[in-house]
């Protein structure tokens, strides 16, 4: 396990089908955030995300990959 790092999994914000990202009363994934994250010494953040819920015609609408990118 020598190549793991110490991580975190931001929970299924991204997953709501009915807020997205603020649909469980999550805030907002910011940098600043993140940022923080790497402070505490964290190297890996997990962000899941269903992205079969945001699809427009079969594609993931240019919004919802922008925020996740």
């Amino acid at each position: 396990m020598a190549l793991m790092t110490p991580g975190i999994n931001i929970g299924t914000t991204l997953e709501n089908m009915a807020r997205w990202e603020t649909g469980w009363g999550n805030p907002l994934i910011t940098w600043e955030y993140v940022h923080r994250l790497t402070g505490l010494g964290l190297q890996t953040v997990r962000r899941p995300v269903a992205s079969d819920t945001y699809v427009e015609n079969g594609r993931i609408t240019a919004k919802q990959f922008e925020r996740v990118a």
